[in-house]
């Protein structure tokens, strides 16, 4: 009888701990996963921000347009036509040189998740260039639209894109 108590109190106490041992495992491969959305969706929001100002602001990559802009961007954002706005207004500056930084200052995805959000601080100053007019005349360069934005992605093909943006608060801009 003592031996099948002792038994009885050795398989309890095993199966104490691999239920403990397992809670560790699904609280660690939980932890990998939330990482590993956080990361890819860190990473697309600023190299998206960064193509942004690359598309408004460079001849160059303007020219790649939907092709270019459809590795960072929903079709149905930039349907909405809010990049082509922006770019609109530095169409007539001949940019030699700008000052871009990105700031990812909040994110939140499920692991399992197929849409992210992302709160992100924008900055780009100190641009320089040529403004060219209709009349010949010298032009000044209009500010870039620094600020916080809010981001909306969603997965797609395996994919993060930006869907939404929105600027929440302007930030002065010399």
């Amino acid at each position: 009888n003592r031996v099948q108590q002792t038994q009885q109190t050795a398989k309890s106490y095993f199966r104490h701990k691999a239920m403990i041992a397992l809670v560790v495992i699904l609280l660690c491969l939980l932890s990998f996963l939330i990482a590993t959305q956080v990361t890819s969706v860190v990473v697309t929001a600023d190299e998206a921000m960064t193509a942004r100002v690359k598309y408004c602001l460079d001849s160059e990559t303007a020219e790649q347009g939907q092709e270019y802009l459809s590795r960072f961007f929903t079709d149905r954002f930039i349907q909405s036509g809010q990049l082509d706005e922006l770019r609109a207004r530095f169409e007539n500056v001949a940019v030699n040189s700008y000052n871009a930084v990105t700031d990812i200052q909040w994110v939140w995805t499920w692991p399992w998740g197929f849409s992210a959000s992302v709160k992100v601080v924008e900055t780009v100053d100190r641009i320089a260039g040529e403004v060219t007019t209709s009349d010949g005349s010298v032009g000044t360069i209009p500010t870039w639209p620094s600020g916080t934005y809010s981001l909306k992605l969603k997965k797609q093909g395996g994919a993060w894109l930006i869907d939404d943006m929105q600027l929440v608060s302007a930030q002065a801009t010399p």
